[in-house]
């Protein structure tokens, strides 16, 4: 049997990203709040924790004496609108004065996630252990035979960009994959290269187990929010849900050029990773700002993975 391996990009650590915020967006013409609404087919949100406010990328879960906990990491402490921010902007306020780092939250309760405590890291070079996620589904090997690869999208407004995409790629000959199915959202469907900010994939989820494994994939897709992917039949890929959470009171701005304008800013939700658990639980971030996201699928895509399609 041919096993589905979802290979995410791999992240940019960018130095000196970043940063927030609605409540001061005060006085700027160029402000465009039409982004603002959110929208979603087969995925409803379950629970919400704001996670202070912190850039987010790679939400990593892990289960320990029987709770289940996502660790965040944090973009680098930096500039509104990734330093491309009018002046006068606000600075992005410090919790606690600390710089970005890790967050945990115990999201054994999908409904209310708890935030559990934020470590900080230094400004500076670290060295990361490399460790294994422990979500408690079973070690499925490591065949390797069909691959799912994303692009990364790194334009605001679609600036400069060629179109960004996810492939499924036939891998059984590793010294020549073929590239055998692609899979993309479409710009127009939403206005996303309009919208601000960045469209287009960016990672998946990375756990290997049910109730999601050669079934569904999960990618982060910037302003378009999370996406699932049916990947059943990896010749014929088809979307089976998505979620756009919405613009909230700490979602940052966006900077970039738009239609004659050098420096259009907007705020706009970056959703920029995904992870999920084995009861069915997904989990997004933002890295403008926007906090974590619980959601669960419902409808046809809840069915593809043997879940009931709510989640009371």
């Amino acid at each position: 049997m041919r096993r589905l391996l979802v290979n995410c990009a791999l992240l940019a650590m960018l130095a000196g990203l970043l940063v927030l915020g609605a409540r001061r967006l005060s006085a700027h013409e160029d402000l465009d709040r039409n982004a603002d609404d959110a929208a979603s087919r087969n995925m409803k949100l379950v629970g919400f924790n704001d996670l202070q406010a912190r850039s987010t990328y790679q939400p990593t879960l892990h289960k320990q004496g029987g709770r289940y906990y996502i660790y965040a990491g944090h973009h680098a402490y930096g500039a509104p609108g990734e330093g491309s921010a009018p002046a006068g902007t606000p600075p992005l306020p410090k919790v606690n004065n600390e710089e970005n780092g890790t967050s945990i939250v115990d999201v054994t309760n999908p409904r209310h996630p708890k935030y559990v405590i934020h470590i900080p890291v230094p400004i500076g070079k670290i060295t990361v252990q490399d460790f294994v996620t422990d979500t408690g589904n079973p070690d499925l090997g490591t065949v390797r035979d069909i691959v799912f690869v994303t692009s990364e999208a790194t334009a605001n407004y679609c600036a400069g960009q060629v179109r960004h995409m996810s492939w499924t790629v036939d891998a059984t000959d590793e010294g020549r994959p073929q590239s055998i199915d692609t899979d993309q959202v479409s710009a127009a469907s939403g206005r996303f290269c309009d919208r601000g900010g960045r469209f287009g994939p960016h990672a998946t989820n990375e756990e290997f187990g049910g109730p999601f494994y050669q079934k569904l994939v999960f990618t982060s897709q910037f302003n378009a929010g999370v996406r699932v992917t049916d990947v059943r039949d990896p010749y014929n890929l088809k979307e089976a849900a998505f979620f756009i959470p919405a613009v909230n009171a700490n979602t940052d701005l966006r900077c970039g050029p738009y239609q004659g304008n050098p420096n259009k800013c907007v705020q706009v939700v970056q959703t920029n990773n995904v992870a999920t658990d084995d009861r069915g639980f997904v989990y997004i971030v933002d890295r403008a700002d926007s906090g974590m996201h619980v959601l669960r699928l419902t409808g046809d895509a809840a069915r593809i993975a043997g879940l009931s399609d709510d989640d009371d």
